[in-house]
């Protein structure tokens, strides 16, 4: 399977330094640009599981899409 380098692909939404949450779904976002699932599940879960991610879930944080757009905002049952 091919290795993801999210923030080379899509560095308006992956920032390693300063992670904001991320859209809900945005896998399938990625499925749908033609990336393997497998891939995109192993690459966010690298991404998502770290403490800097974890610490930016915070309630009323706006979550970006690919593009770096608002996508929503983390509630606080996604907390």
């Amino acid at each position: 399977p091919e290795r993801l380098a999210l923030t080379e692909l899509y560095p308006l939404c992956f920032n390693w330094e300063k992670p904001q949450p991320l859209k809900l779904r945005i896998h399938w976002d990625l499925v749908a640009a033609g990336y393997n699932l497998k891939s995109v599940r192993r690459a966010l879960g690298i991404y998502c599981r770290r403490p800097s991610y974890q610490r930016a879930l915070r309630v009323g944080a706006t979550r970006l899409d690919l593009h770096g757009q608002p996508a929503g905002v983390v509630t606080e049952a996604d907390v």
